[in-house]
């Protein structure tokens, strides 16, 4: 019995693809910045290179980059809520408090 050919769930081409992409992003970032749009993209890339097998995919330092962006992003967005649910002052119940003390001649 002849031996089957093993497929690969990650082919060269999707590789070389995604670094591809993931540099272009990286180019664009840096040439004009952030938007939504980028992150999406990047939040795209990352599940993509994250699927890939790990045997297919050479160590690159545009996979540590676009790794390093999201999971930084990702933890932002995990606190940034925390920070929102803060509780505020009521400024005019704040500046009446202050404009007494003020009368009172502090």
């Amino acid at each position: 019995m002849a031996n089957a050919p093993t497929q690969q769930s990650s082919s060269s081409e999707d590789v070389s693809r995604i670094y591809a992409e993931i540099a272009r992003l990286k180019q664009l970032a840096e040439t004009i910045g952030w938007n939504d749009a980028n992150w999406e993209e990047a939040r795209r890339l990352y599940e993509q290179w994250w699927e890939l097998d790990e045997g297919d995919v050479p160590l690159h330092p545009l996979g540590d980059w676009i790794s390093n962006v999201v999971e930084a992003k990702n933890r932002n967005e995990e606190y940034e809520p925390e920070i929102l649910k803060t509780p505020s002052i009521n400024t005019d119940e704040w500046v009446s408090q202050v404009t007494a003390i003020l009368k009172a001649g502090f």
